[in-house]
């Protein structure tokens, strides 16, 4: 894949992967291998934007090609292989907050997709090197296989989110960043506990604190998730009918106001 980036203009990417460490570079070569397939050409597409998007902010080429290697790993570009292998590829801004709801949601339940990733790109690498077509074909079903599986959690997923309310769906994205947030807390801790900046008594009374408050995000997600997914649709129907005699009712009052729609869905 670097290989290929490079030919389309986006230097550096061969270089920015190698000064990786070596589980950072695993990691980013598993994702390329895995979005091999369907799905490709939306994953290649959102490199080539993150490049050319850094690349007309002012940065250089090489600081471009980090923000490209790392997109390759983000929950943006995992939305992305999921949205083209479905066919369903998200492009506007509107879709963009979609996928991160979706990404938010997928995380913090089973997130089926992200623990493809490994096995998806292993078997696509075993596909590419054997040569006998029973061989060949006995892993094209493994690997049909789990991309089944992930469309099976992405129908659920969608159907979860498009249940929520605009209320829920926030909530489920700002429990998502406060628990990325605590993630990274955390990997701050353990490399200051491993470099001597702290001691390890430090480090487990810290971490507390920050496990307890990731758990409770994740759960609320979770919580959400499972709830919306109950819902009937004559339940979501009901909300929709609301929304609109809210929004109705706000135009009425006040004609010149343009936030009415914000204001009044929920």
């Amino acid at each position: 894949m670097q290989a290929g980036l490079e030919r389309v203009g986006l230097k550096g990417v061969t270089k920015a992967i190698n000064k990786l460490p070596a589980s950072t570079k695993k990691n980013v070569i598993s994702h390329a291998w895995a979005s091999l397939g369907e799905g490709s050409t939306e994953y290649a597409q959102g490199i080539v934007d993150t490049y050319s998007q850094a690349l007309a902010g002012g940065k250089t080429t090489d600081e471009a090609a980090d923000e490209a290697v790392k997109y390759l790993t983000s929950d943006e570009a995992l939305e992305s292989f999921i949205g083209g292998a479905l066919g369903s590829g998200i492009t506007t801004v509107a879709g963009r907050r979609l996928r991160k709801l979706n990404a938010a949601a997928r995380k913090n339940t089973k997130d089926v997709a992200g623990a493809s990733i490994v096995p998806l790109s292993i078997l696509r690498q075993k596909e590419m090197e054997a040569s006998d077509p029973d061989v060949k074909e006995g892993i094209r079903q493994q690997i049909k296989d789990i991309e089944d599986n992930i469309k099976a959690e992405n129908s659920e997923i969608e159907e979860a989110t498009s249940n929520m309310s605009t209320e829920e769906q926030d909530s489920v994205i700002t429990a998502a960043d406060l628990a990325k947030g605590l993630q990274a807390k955390l990997n701050v801790l353990n490399e200051k506990a491993s470099k001597g900046e702290i001691t390890r008594e430090e480090q487990e009374l810290a971490k507390k604190g920050y496990v307890e408050e990731f758990q409770k995000q994740r759960a609320k997600i979770q919580n959400t998730v499972e709830e919306a997914k109950q819902r009937t649709p004559e339940q979501v129907s009901e909300r929709t009918v609301k929304n609109a005699d809210a929004i109705n009712n706000a135009y009425a009052k006040d004609q010149s106001n343009d936030t009415f729609f914000d204001d009044s869905i929920t």
